[in-house]
């Protein structure tokens, strides 16, 4: 063989070592760690939302009433919050 064939050869085989380590190593180690693209409990409540047609809009309704009871502290928000959980404890005993 030449010397520019193996030379070739030598940086396709270090291409390749490197995708497969990245691949079945670094990006789950990412993942792991939770590096990188997650998702939000906004978006974790519509996908579920799509998938179980008895939650809907009531998971992300809940978190919304959550955050709005972070930023201030009315009782009737609260009590909306705990109506709502009510609602929605038959359905999670199911799944759980």
């Amino acid at each position: 063989m030449g010397s520019s064939l193996r030379t070739v050869l030598f940086y396709i085989y270090v291409l390749t070592v490197i995708a497969v380590i990245s691949k079945l190593i670094i990006i789950p180690l990412f993942k792991t760690w939770k590096l990188g693209k997650t998702l939000s409990y906004e978006q974790a409540a519509t996908i579920i939302g799509n998938h179980f047609t008895e939650v809907k809009d009531k998971l992300l309704n809940t978190l919304q009433l959550n955050e709005l009871s972070e930023n201030s502290n009315n009782e009737l928000v609260q009590a909306g919050i705990d109506q709502k959980i009510q609602n929605l404890k038959p359905f999670f005993s199911v799944i759980c």
